[in-house]
């Protein structure tokens, strides 16, 4: 677990697109006479829910992990998946008629 979240944490900090964000977005939650304290603030408060939603994300996978192990689960998934694509081949079938 500790090396998946060193690689998450990892791929989040290198992201370019992520800095990208912050950049342009959190300078318009300070105030122009700001501190870099207030900076900080911010960026602290935006981790915490990150990590908080993070958290709850991995709670929620664990869980389902669990729930979709049992073969009986795994099986009906299948089914369903199996159907969905046939139903949708046999639509692309029939529109190019």
């Amino acid at each position: 677990m500790a090396a998946a979240f060193r690689q998450g944490l990892l791929c989040n900090v290198l992201h370019p697109k992520a800095a990208i964000f912050f950049l342009a977005l959190m300078p318009q939650f300070l105030r122009p006479d700001a501190t870099v304290v207030d900076a900080v603030l911010l960026a602290a408060v935006a981790a915490s829910v990150a990590l908080v939603w993070f958290f709850g994300v991995a709670n929620l996978v664990a869980a389902m992990r669990r729930l979709l192990e049992r073969p009986r689960v795994r099986r009906t998934i299948d089914a369903v998946s199996g159907v969905a694509l046939l139903g949708l081949g046999v639509r692309l079938a029939a529109t190019r008629l």
